[in-house]
């Protein structure tokens, strides 16, 4: 994997937890309350479901940008 590949899969990671976390931290804004362990548990899933699509999209971009790179020399 190219250094490229790699930074925009970790920066595709941190956006998605970033955009998984801030629903959950808006919510507990408006509602201060404990979640029950089911609420906790789709709280989690939600996060790294984020996570896991920023890393996908964050591989794409680098992947396109490697590609388009190759194309251009």
């Amino acid at each position: 994997m190219n250094i490229k590949k790699k930074t925009f899969v970790l920066i595709g990671l941190v956006l998605g937890l970033i955009y998984g976390v801030w629903p959950i931290i808006y919510a507990y804004t408006k509602a201060p309350s404990m979640p029950g362990p089911y609420e906790a548990g789709v709280q989690v899933l939600f996060i790294v479901f984020w996570g896991i699509i920023g890393s996908a999209l964050g591989f794409l971009v680098g992947t396109v940008i490697n590609f388009l790179k190759k194309v251009k020399t």
